[in-house]
């Protein structure tokens, strides 16, 4: 598989059997582990809006949840997660979010200095994202962040 290429999933809906729905901003909608969050959320009757950094990654995620609702599912676009201010315009919704699930992490396949390329990016995203839910996204009660790890082998 490619940089740019997501594995291709065909997610099908099963039966719901939650009441209250949410509004969810999953952020780095096209991961491995946020393409699975959107299927459960999904299956929860919640509606999602996911970040992506370009239209091929849109194109993807909307082909494997095509047989779920079109409306339940949307999406933002952010270039770069480590950029001040990435998140101020996905933040703002209407409806207002309920809750945010971070997954964004910036990878690279051209690491020259692993602090700097991974670490500080990784940092900076996390940081953004929680500036912009205190500046602009004050409804959002319920932030989850979970664990990311990038193996590094350069000899490889």
């Amino acid at each position: 598989m490619d940089k740019d290429q997501v594995a291709e999933t065909n997610f099908t809906p099963t039966p719901n059997y939650h009441k209250r729905m949410a509004h969810v901003l999953l952020t780095g909608g096209s991961g491995f582990i946020a393409m699975h969050i959107i299927k459960v959320l999904l299956e929860q009757d919640h509606s999602v809006i996911t970040t992506v950094r370009k239209q091929a990654k849109v194109d993807i995620i909307s082909k494997s949840f095509s047989g779920y609702s079109p409306d339940k599912l949307g999406f933002v676009f952010v270039p770069d997660v480590g950029q001040l201010g990435a998140f101020d315009e996905a933040v703002q919704s209407d409806p207002p979010f309920d809750a945010v699930i971070q997954t964004a992490s910036p990878v690279t396949y051209e690491v020259k200095n692993i602090q700097a390329d991974l670490i500080n990016q990784a940092v900076n995203g996390t940081t953004n994202i929680l500036q912009a839910i205190k500046a602009g996204a004050p409804t959002v009660k319920q932030r989850l962040y979970p664990y990311k790890q990038i193996k590094y082998e350069p000899h490889i």
